[in-house]
C-alpha cells in the first residue's frame, strides 16, 4: 500500500517499535528515512508514532518526540490526566527539496479512554506547535483523535483545520476511518488537520484492497496532499 500511494510524509499509530516499526524502516529504507521511539521508554519499547519521509522529495530540518502529559519532555504517562495508556508525539520540520517550501509536521494518538487526557494532549499539542514552529510555518497534525471530528477538543487547536473537510467537492469523502475490521460503521476518529497557508487539494481515505486481504488494519489510512 506505501509502495502504491507513495506518500511524501507517512505517521503511525500503534506500530510496536521493535515488531513493525523497524520492520517498516527496513523494507522501505531505499525510499524512505525515518524516526520514532517506543513511547514507553522513549527508546525501543511500546507503541511508536513513528514518521517516515520520502528521501527524494523531502528534507528533515529538526524532529523529535515529547509525551502528552504534565512532563512532556520525559516517558510518561498522564495519570492525573485520566489516560490508561502512554502517549507520545513525533515532531518535525521538514522541506519540500524541489521547492525549499517547509512545514512543521505532529503524528500523535491521543488517549482511547480518558477525556481529560484528550483535552489536555489538544492543549499542549498547540502550545509545542508554537514552540516548535515559531516562525509560522504551515502546520500538519495527523492522528487517530479516538474523537469524532465535531469533539470540543478541536477547539483546543486555534487556526488549524480538517483537510477532509476543506478539500475541493469530488476531491474527498465521508468514509469510515476506524472500523474495527469491518464491525464498526461511521467512525472518523482518524484525521489530518492543517494550517494555513497551506491547503487542501485531495483527502482520501484509502479503503482499496491490497494483496486480496479486505482491511490492512482495524482503521483504514488516510491522506491529503496539501499545496505549501
Amino acid at each position: 500500500m506505501i509502495k502504491d500511494q507513495k506518500p511524501s510524509c507517512l505517521g503511525f499509530q500503534e506500530a510496536l517499535y521493535d515488531l513493525q516499526f523497524e520492520w517498516f524502516m527496513d523494507q522501505l529504507k531505499d525510499e524512505y528515512d525515518g524516526y520514532g521511539v517506543g513511547r514507553d521508554d522513549g527508546k525501543r519499547s511500546g507503541e511508536c508514532m513513528g514518521i517516515l519521509w520520502r528521501k527524494s522529495e523531502i528534507k528533515m530540518i529538526d524532529i523529535g518526540t515529547f509525551w502528552l502529559s504534565p512532563t512532556p519532555d520525559t516517558p510518561s504517562k498522564a495519570d492525573s490526566w485520566d489516560a490508561a495508556c502512554f502517549r507520545s508525539a513525533t515532531w518535525g520540520i521538514f522541506e519540500v527539496i524541489s521547492t525549499g517550501k517547509r512545514f512543521c509536521y505532529i503524528n500523535t494518538h491521543l488517549d482511547h479512554k480518558g477525556a481529560k487526557a484528550r483535552e489536555e494532549s489538544m492543549k499542549l499539542i498547540s502550545k509545542r506547535f508554537g514552540q516548535y514552529n515559531p516562525g509560522g510555518l504551515p502546520q500538519i497534525l495527523s492522528a487517530d483523535f479516538n474523537a469524532s471530528p465535531s469533539s470540543e477538543i478541536f477547539g483546543n487547536l486555534s487556526g488549524m483545520h480538517n483537510s477532509r473537510n476543506m478539500a475541493p467537492p469530488g476531491y474527498t469523502d465521508e468514509n469510515t476511518t476506524y472500523h474495527s475490521w469491518g464491525a464498526v460503521s461511521g467512525s472518523q476518529i482518524d484525521n489530518i488537520l492543517f494550517s494555513y497557508p497551506a491547503t487542501t487539494k485531495e483527502y482520501h481515505t484509502v479503503i482499496e484492497p491490497y494483496e486480496n486481504v479486505a482491511y490492512l488494519s482495524d482503521h483504514y489510512p488516510v491522506y491529503a496532499i496539501f499545496s505549501l
